[in-house]
């Protein structure tokens, strides 16, 4: 895709709409938590740098103008850190989800606004290095005929993470949603998505809420399992050499801090 058609069709969207139980009590919301330092380009003066800021920055650096920030009501310091995000070179905006059940339904509250767009989805408490990552996936999607590509990572804990399989064309086989033990290699931490995988997912947790079948905490990983069950074409590609950080628990945040002190 050309820059302006990036620019155009491809939204970013992180879900922020989580309570950290596993931080214990914070000062501000898991997503601002300062993780290291940034210099103004203008004046050269040092500031902290907010954990999600990452995330935008990757976004950025791939073309993405637009974000859509999911929020649950009482995070107004998130809006009120990024606001209407041109301090970071894009359009910020902000919603409140109706429905708490999980990632995929904060997602798909936004539906009407990501019909017959490209999703790129990230979490803004996941910490990786390589700033090409949402262009490479963004390539991978509009130059085949993926449904949903998968942005992955080496895992270094399995019983945390989605692991994912793939073959040697970098189809998604299958996942494997926070095994025990696993002898697979990669997970997924970010993705883009066709407006196709959005419709099948709106279509998807709207019959699991009729059927009042909604299971606690559903995630991502366990939508894109059925996507697959039912036919979607998944791809997966390594964007990085070393494992993602995950800056929910305190021992991570603490690995966080100490790699950017560096």
């Amino acid at each position: 895709m050309s820059p302006e058609d990036i620019a155009k069709y491809v939204v970013g969207v992180i879900p922020a709409a989580g309570v950290a139980n596993r931080l214990g009590p914070l000062p501000c919301s898991k997503e601002l938590i300062p993780i290291g330092l940034q210099r103004d380009g203008g004046t050269g003066e040092l500031s902290t740098r907010a954990v999600a800021q990452y995330l935008l920055d990757k976004f950025r650096l791939a073309g993405i103008r637009k974000t859509l920030i999911l929020i649950r009501s009482g995070k107004w310091d998130i809006p009120a850190y990024f606001a209407d995000g041109s301090r970071y070179g894009m359009h910020v905006s902000y919603m409140i989800p109706r429905y708490l059940y999980g990632p995929p339904f904060s997602v798909d509250q936004a539906y009407p606004y990501l019909e017959n767009k490209i999703v790129a989805l990230g979490f803004p408490d996941i910490l990786f290095s390589e700033d090409r990552a949402f262009g490479l996936l963004i390539d991978k999607l509009t130059q085949s005929d993926a449904d949903v590509v998968l942005g992955l990572f080496p895992a270094d804990r399995p019983e945390k993470v989605d692991m994912v399989s793939i073959d040697d064309a970098h189809t998604v086989r299958r996942i494997e949603i926070k095994p025990r033990s696993s002898e697979l290699e990669f997970t997924w931490g970010i993705a883009v998505w066709r407006a196709e995988f959005t419709e099948y997912m709106h279509t998807h947790l709207a019959g699991l809420t009729g059927a009042a079948k909604v299971p606690h905490n559903l995630h991502i990983g366990d939508v894109l399992t059925s996507a697959l069950a039912d036919g979607m074409r998944i791809k997966g590609y390594p964007v990085s050499r070393q494992p993602y950080i995950d800056i929910g628990t305190p021992d991570d945040l603490q690995r966080a801090w100490a790699d950017n002190l560096r």
